[in-house]
């Protein structure tokens, strides 16, 4: 006859809520992923002066026994423009003239400024989410 076997769980609670917190396992594992995130993130963001690049950072997560989160933040002033798009005609405010390079309206020289007074709408970019999905799907998640 077979013998029976009896297993007990011991479930602590304090050893739970440490693998959150900074020094646990799922912190340092979103962490992780938060870092691969931003390296993508800066690698797919469109570039003409290299400031949205950089201005990718992490930052603004938080953590507790209940859960952890990171951000992946671009700050540069017109990372909004580029992730949501715009919508055109864009007239300059003062009706006078907007310098503008030659991704809105092309030229010749492509580094040279030109005038204009009217240029159409972007659109959207979300390389942020594009580089969050990306990470994800390489982890399985």
């Amino acid at each position: 006859m077979a013998r029976r076997t009896r297993v007990s769980v011991y479930l602590d609670r304090a050893a739970i809520d440490r693998l959150t917190l900074p020094g646990g396992m799922i912190y340092g594992y979103l962490n992780r992923l938060a870092h691969e995130v931003q390296i993508l993130a800066v690698t797919l963001a469109p570039s003409r002066t290299g400031a949205l690049r950089a201005s990718i950072r992490l930052g603004g997560g938080s953590f507790n026994q209940y859960g952890v989160s990171e951000r992946v933040n671009a700050t540069a002033p017109h990372a909004k423009y580029v992730l949501r798009g715009t919508t055109g005609p864009i007239y300059a405010n003062d009706g006078g003239l907007m310098p503008v390079g030659k991704s809105q309206i092309g030229g010749l020289y492509p580094r040279a400024l030109t005038f204009t007074r009217v240029v159409s709408g972007q659109q959207a970019n979300n390389f942020l989410r594009e580089a969050l999905v990306s990470v994800m799907r390489a982890h399985g998640l």
